[in-house]
C-alpha cells in the first residue's frame, strides 16, 4: 500500500525552535514510495518513531522564506554599524566638482602684481635711469619676495610667473639703462676732454678774440660764422646797454692770460673731468685745467709764481648730431676751487659758477 513518508533534510545548525519560524530555514521532502507487506513491518516502527520526533516542526510540501522588511527612505537600523546607508536625497550632498573648484582656489600674491606693474614702468629707465631706475630695483625686490611667499604658502598663493615676467624686466631694464648710461657718460666726456684740449692750445696763443669766439656757438655756429665778424657785432651791441656782452665773456680769459704771463703758457694743461650731466637734451660736462706754478691766491690775490698750482673750470656744453659732440664755452671761472662747483639745469656766461 501507498505510505507516506516525510522526511526532513539539512536542519540549519543553532536554529532555536523558540525564535521565529522566519529567520530559520527549513526544507523538507516528501517522499512517496510502495513498499511491500515485510517492509512494511520491518521500517513500520522506525518511520513511526521519527514521525513523532518531527511532528512538532512538520509542515508538508512547504519550503518558509524569511519576511522582508519594509523598504525604508532613511537609514536601515537592522544592518550592521560598520555599514552606512545611502542618503534619502542625493542633493543634500556637496557636489564634488563644487568641492574641487573651494579646494583648488589660490589668490594671486599682491607682491607678484606689484613686480609686474615696476617690471613694465621699468622700461622708462632708457628715458632716465636715475629717475626711474628705482622702479626697477623695486621690481628686482618684489619678485624675489614673492616667488618665496608663493614657495611657503602655494597652497595659498599663486602668482609666481607674473613675478618672474616683473623680476626679469627689472632686471634686465635696470641693468641695460646703466650701462647704456655709463657707457653714454664715458663717450660724453671723452669727447669733451679733447675739445678741452684743443681750447687749452687756443688760451695759449693769446688771441683773445679767438677764446671769446668759442663761446659764442658750438662748432656749426663757428663754422658759418667768420670769427672777426662775430665779435665786433658782439661788441657793437654793447652800445647803448649797461652791460658789456663782450667784458663780460672775456674778462675770465684775460685773467687766465694774465697768469700765463707770470708763469709760463706751457704750464698750462688739461687736469681731470670733475662731472657731468644734461641740460635737458644737451650734455653738460665740468673740466678742470691747471696752471703748474702759479698761486692766483698769492699777493692779495694778485697772484705770483708758486710751487702750488691755480685751477680754470670750463663748463661744455655739446649739440648732438649722429651721436656726435659739437662742444662749445658755455662757462669759465678763474681763479677755481677743485671740488667746489656745481651744476644746474639753467646756466647763463656770465663768467662765474653757478
Amino acid at each position: 500500500m501507498p505510505v507516506l513518508a516525510l522526511i526532513r533534510r539539512d536542519e540549519p545548525t543553532g536554529c532555536d525552535r523558540q525564535a521565529n519560524l522566519s529567520r530559520c530555514r527549513h526544507e523538507w521532502r516528501i517522499v512517496l514510495g510502495l513498499a511491500s507487506g515485510s517492509d512494511l513491518i520491518a521500517n513500520g516502527l522506525v518511520f513511526f518513531s521519527f514521525s513523532l520526533r518531527a511532528m512538532g516542526a512538520l509542515v508538508v510540501s512547504v519550503q518558509t522564506e524569511p519576511v522582508s522588511p519594509p523598504e525604508r527612505s532613511a537609514v536601515d537600523t537592522s544592518r550592521p554599524a560598520s555599514f552606512s546607508s545611502k542618503p534619502a536625497s542625493s542633493g543634500a550632498a556637496l557636489k564634488p566638482l563644487d568641492n574641487l573648484e573651494l579646494e583648488s582656489y589660490r589668490a594671486v600674491h599682491p607682491l607678484a602684481v606689484g613686480a609686474l606693474l615696476f617690471g613694465v614702468i621699468s622700461l622708462l629707465c632708457f628715458v632716465d635711469p636715475w629717475t626711474f631706475g628705482l622702479a626697477a630695483v623695486l621690481a628686482v625686490v618684489m619678485g624675489l619676495s614673492a616667488l618665496a611667499r608663493i614657495r611657503k604658502d602655494a597652497d595659498i598663493y599663486t602668482g609666481s610667473q607674473l613675478a618672474r615676467i616683473g623680476l626679469t624686466m627689472g632686471v634686465i631694464c635696470g641693468l641695460s639703462s646703466l650701462t647704456n648710461d655709463y657707457i653714454s657718460k664715458y663717450m660724453r666726456e671723452r669727447s669733451a676732454s679733447q675739445f678741452a684740449r684743443d681750447y687749452v692750445e687756443i688760451l695759449k696763443t693769446g688771441d683773445l678774440d679767438q677764446a671769446v669766439f668759442y663761446r659764442l656757438g658750438a662748432g656749426s655756429f663757428r663754422k658759418n660764422n667768420d670769427p672777426k665778424k662775430a665779435i665786433a657785432n658782439l661788441k657793437a651791441s654793447a652800445k647803448g646797454a649797461g652791460m658789456d656782452p663782450y667784458e663780460t665773456l672775456s674778462s675770465p680769459i684775460v685773467q687766465i692770460q694774465q697768469a700765463l704771463k707770470t708763469a709760463s703758457k706751457e704750464n698750462l694743461r688739461f687736469d681731470a673731468v670733475e662731472t657731468s650731466a644734461m641740460d635737458g637734451t644737451l650734455p653738460v660736462v665740468m673740466v678742470r685745467l691747471a696752471i703748474a706754478g702759479y698761486d692766483a691766491q698769492a699777493n692779495n690775490n694778485q697772484g705770483a709764481k708758486s710751487e702750488r698750482e691755480s685751477y680754470i673750470l670750463l663748463q661744455l656744453k655739446a649739440e648732438t648730431k649722429g651721436g656726435d659732440y659739437d662742444w662749445w664755452v658755455s662757462d669759465v671761472v678763474y681763479p677755481y676751487t677743485p671740488r667746489s662747483a656745481f651744476f644746474q639745469a639753467t646756466v647763463d656766461t656770465h663768467g662765474h659758477a653757478h
